[in-house]
């Protein structure tokens, strides 16, 4: 893929309407909310104030495969969580991963895919997933997407039974969805994706939002 292709991208706005976001967000029993793009204070204080009952809120600067699970041993998430959810070893709730703070793109989200205008033809950028039933939810990644190369990933991933057997997080056919919107500019993030969504463990993926491909493509 040509890395001078122009691509369109969305200017990254501060969340200004707490009412649109509540809108969206009361769909969703649980919401882990990666804080990559430095979403302000007040929105996160409101989101912990709203959904202190219902919601969990992942607060994580990084990488958004490193660490992000560990619920089989109880370490890295209670750790990084203003709720402790590792004693809920049955979620069987919608799950939503935020990785963006421009409200257009929030609300604009819907169960369908969803590509920016302009981009349909940047195939390598998307992960256009198909559905899969009776799937089980990620158990476990402890990946540091640096420490890896191109050719390790699918070994790393598919033979990792602590991934692709678990049976205690999500045993019924509720939606479990990975939405990741915004700048993903590790290659090897998109290719660790990609064999998650293949193992099933991934039932909807969308990448959406803004890209460089000149870092999408550097090791």
């Amino acid at each position: 893929m040509s890395t001078n292709k122009p691509i369109k991208k969305h200017k990254s706005n501060i969340i200004k309407s707490i009412d649109k976001f509540d809108s969206y967000l009361h769909k969703y029993k649980y919401m882990l909310l990666i804080d990559k793009h430095n979403i302000s204070t007040p929105t996160i204080q409101h989101i912990r104030d709203t959904y202190k009952d219902s919601m969990v809120l992942i607060s994580i600067k990084g990488s958004i495969l490193r660490k992000l699970y560990d619920i089989n041993t109880n370490n890295n998430i209670c750790n990084n969580t203003d709720i402790n959810i590792c004693n809920n070893t049955n979620i069987k709730h919608n799950f939503i991963i935020c990785l963006t703070n421009d409200i257009d793109i929030i609300k604009s989200y819907t169960y369908y895919d969803y590509l920016l205008e302009g981009e349909k033809n940047e195939k390598e950028l998307y992960i256009n997933m198909l559905e899969c039933k009776n799937r089980k939810v990620l158990e476990y990644i402890n990946i540091t997407t640096n420490s890896i190369n191109d050719n390790s990933i699918n070994d790393i991933i598919c033979n990792n039974t602590n991934i692709c057997n678990n049976t205690n997080i999500c045993n019924n056919d509720n939606v479990i969805k990975l939405f990741s919107i915004g700048q993903i500019v590790n290659k090897k993030d998109i290719e660790i994706m990609k064999i998650l969504q293949f193992k099933g463990i991934l039932r909807k993926l969308h990448i959406i939002g803004e890209y460089n491909t000149d870092n999408i493509h550097k090791k």
